[in-house]
């Protein structure tokens, strides 16, 4: 990333804290006039103190630290807003939703150390933003998991047809190199990440299209890491398209429900 978009981006996420604090001023004057006092005689100092404090807690809450994408403590909220707003207009743009997980993770970790794996976390989080659009959504979604969340418009590719979001991260994701430092000696490690990806269907609810998405995800981890994984129904079924090998699978689950095991279908015209 260069020079200039980092001073952009910074320079705009100020003036979004400096707006927030001028409202959240105004606020506390308002309160202060409704119980009786006086703003002009409370120090301006205090109340931007307590007006900043509040704003950078909000934003530092919004913002996943390390990579700088969307904390997970947003992504339940705002995958239930897009998917009430695909609810209600179904001749809306397709609404994409792509899991993507960093295989073999911990053994970055054991391995090296827990430096070396916020490195890796950093490189994909860069990486996911650099290929997805500036109207998609990015998240870190919990540990070394992540998700985008995406409206086909009518100038992208054909998402459904080519699978070009999820395979753009994946390629680009398995090209990148963590370069990390031992005895003097450089050492690029590379990365993998599995992807499952949905679109969504009219009528699902939020619970079940990020069900079908996690399904995907398990498929993807299940049969081999590094590859895309699409959630899709035949026959009122729920099934999972590996585009690597091009064969389809179901998911397994046990009495409780719980994902076990990830089975190939022999023929899906009669499954």
């Amino acid at each position: 990333m260069s020079g200039n978009a980092n001073n952009e981006n910074g320079s705009s996420r100020l003036s979004y804290i400096k707006k927030q604090v001028a409202e959240k001023v105004n606020g506390i004057n308002t309160s202060i006039i409704k119980f009786g006092g006086d703003p002009a005689l409370t120090p301006a100092r205090f109340k931007r103190h307590d007006a900043l404090e509040h704003v950078v807690s909000k934003e530092l809450l919004a913002f996943d630290e390390l990579t700088g994408l969307r904390a997970k403590n947003r992504f339940i909220g705002e995958l239930g807003v897009a998917v009430a707003e695909a609810k209600r207009d179904p001749n809306a743009a397709p609404l994409i939703l792509v899991l993507a997980d960093i295989d073999h993770f911990k053994e970055f970790n054991d391995k090296w150390d827990y430096n070396v794996g916020d490195d890796v976390l950093r490189a994909v989080g860069h990486t996911l933003r650099s290929k997805a659009r500036t109207s998609d959504a990015t998240y870190r979604n919990g540990g070394e998991e992540f998700a985008v969340l995406s409206h086909q418009t009518e100038n992208d590719q054909p998402i459904t047809s080519d699978y070009a979001l999820p395979e753009r991260i994946r390629t680009a994701i398995e090209e990148t190199k963590v370069i990390i430092n031992r005895e003097n000696n450089d050492i690029p490690l590379g990365v993998t990440v599995s992807l499952g990806f949905v679109e969504y269907q009219q009528g699902e609810s939020r619970d079940s299209f990020y069900s079908r998405a996690m399904d995907a995800l398990f498929v993807a981890k299940g049969i081999g890491r590094n590859r895309t994984v699409s959630a899709e129904i035949r026959n009122g079924k729920n099934v999972y398209w590996d585009i690597l090998t091009k064969n389809y699978f179901f998911v397994e689950r046990n009495a409780d429900g719980k994902r076990i095991k990830a089975t190939k279908i022999a023929d899906i015209n009669t499954y």
